[in-house]
């Protein structure tokens, strides 16, 4: 049973808290868990966008597109990935399991392990020694042209 029920859809976005900081909600049609977090002033384009990898700073359940800002510097903790637009100091939903799309740098193949890429916003393949880095892993090789893939996310419950 969901601790919460939602006034809205989860890409709602509001400019004050409506949940717990740090909240999850499981959505038991789609087998996908969703965490309330707000944007870091921090922000890559002064907002995160749906489908970018994000990480979590200092200040609780704040996060960042911005991985040099990212906790541990250089988007150690992945957080999950954005699915709407949520500006700096406001508040929104961020996908923390199941399967979702991400983009990517544009060298991601099926079965690829990913982690946050040194790009803001992207996952990457995981490199030798980022085994504890490993959020999701992908599902099909990316799309070139938009430079995305469809991913498993893991690990971030």
């Amino acid at each position: 049973m969901n601790p919460i029920i939602l006034a809205g859809n989860v890409t709602v976005v509001d400019t004050a808290a409506k949940y717990v900081l740090g909240v999850i909600w499981f959505d038991f049609s789609t087998g996908k868990a969703y965490r309330y977090v707000e944007g870091d002033a921090a922000l890559t384009n002064d907002a995160l966008a749906a489908k970018e990898v994000v990480c979590y700073i200092d200040d609780g359940w704040e996060v960042t597109n911005d991985y040099s800002n990212g906790l541990g510097g250089g988007g150690v903790a992945v957080a999950g990935v954005a699915i709407s637009a949520i500006g700096e100091g406001e508040f929104g939903w961020i996908q923390v399991s199941g399967q979702c799309d991400v983009f990517t740098d544009g060298s991601v193949a099926a079965g690829d392990p990913l982690v946050a890429h040194d790009t803001d916003g992207e996952a990457d393949t995981m490199g030798d020694g980022e085994e504890e880095q490993v959020f999701g892993v992908a599902l099909e090789d990316d799309h070139e042209t938009i430079e995305e893939c469809t991913c498993m996310l893991r690990g971030l419950v």
